[in-house]
């Protein structure tokens, strides 16, 4: 057997044999250049037994593509959400905190300090909903980030919040007073306009989370960043307006609107300017029959053929 070849004589003259080609290195490759040119030998299989013909790979399937389409769709669609947004946004900081090697802190890492300047930035815009916050206590514990996660909505998607100090039975028509007792007394002029004014910030801080008011804003701060950049390389004696490029506003609306598009946030049927919904806001079923339209069928399958192996020996296959 294998392990009695090997073994005794057998041992000494491999050892010989190993000897003889490492002396003769001509030898050796000639062995070599034999072995491996030798063709692998045959494959026997048992009689009778069938075997099956590898399935081939349908090329250009139209359901394979259709579901690879929909696929990169559904990614697109979700990255207008206001977690996605949060998290490409924490993506990219971390990127220039890491290229500045920038300290985070102790006990901190570069993406606690990149959730703080997502956070600090949107908060300044006015698009941070701090009861996200408690939305995540709520269902995940004190050890929480607070970050967007999961179905948080941006505000404007938000079911709008009731004011108690306005007149609900203006409002909502409903004689309380007939319920409850008497009948409150009449809304000065300066509660009117106060309730007034809260109703109308209200609704604009719903607003400002649209896709349109989020790109004019940051069209804006990318033209302060441009316009800081031309002071900073102003000369003393150089007047801005000689200084400043005509087009810096242009400049400013393709940087924005590439962010955007490198975001996957860009709806290319907005046109120049976005317009006040995300993509996202939409039913995925709806959106996915207009861009791909419906679902091809599965193409037919080839019939398999069965492949017997004859054995001579025995006649039959």
């Amino acid at each position: 057997m294998a392990a009695e070849s090997i073994g005794g004589d057998g041992l000494v003259q491999a050892h010989v044999a190993l000897a003889a080609l490492v002396e003769d290195p001509e030898q050796f490759d000639q062995a070599r250049d034999r072995r491996f040119s030798e063709p692998p030998p045959s494959y026997r299989t048992r009689p009778g037994t069938p075997t099956q013909p590898a399935r081939p790979v349908l090329e250009n399937d139209p359901l394979t593509e259709y579901i690879k389409r929909k696929d990169q769709l559904r990614l697109n669609w979700m990255a207008s959400s206001a977690p996605d947004q949060f998290m490409t946004q924490h993506r990219e900081e971390i990127v220039r905190i890491e290229q500045k090697n920038e300290c985070a802190g102790v006990g901190r890492g570069p993406g606690h300090l990149a959730d703080d300047r997502v956070k600090e930035r949107w908060v300044k815009q006015g698009i941070w909903d701090f009861k996200w916050y408690e939305s995540n206590l709520e269902r995940w514990g004190d050890e929480v980030l607070d970050t967007p996660l999961l179905d948080a909505v941006w505000l404007h998607e938000a079911p709008p919040e009731a004011d108690n100090s306005d007149n609900e039975e203006e409002e909502e028509g409903l004689p309380l007073s007939v319920i409850f007792g008497p009948k409150k007394p009449p809304k000065t002029e300066e509660e009117v306009r106060q309730s007034a004014e809260r109703r109308a910030e209200r609704r604009r801080r719903r607003e400002v989370t649209r896709p349109i008011h989020q790109f004019n804003y940051q069209v804006s701060q990318e033209r302060e960043r441009l316009v800081e950049e031309v002071r900073a390389r102003q000369a003393p004696d150089d007047s801005f307006a000689r200084c400043c490029p005509p087009d810096i506003s242009t400049q400013a609306y393709n940087i924005v609107k590439d962010r955007w598009i490198s975001r996957r946030i860009w709806v290319d049927k907005w046109g120049v300017l976005p317009g006040m919904t995300w993509l996202h806001e939409r039913k995925f079923d709806e959106l996915a029959l207009e861009e791909l339209g419906p679902r091809p069928p599965p193409r037919a399958a080839p019939a398999r053929q069965r492949v017997f192996h004859f054995d001579s020996s025995r006649g039959f296959p």
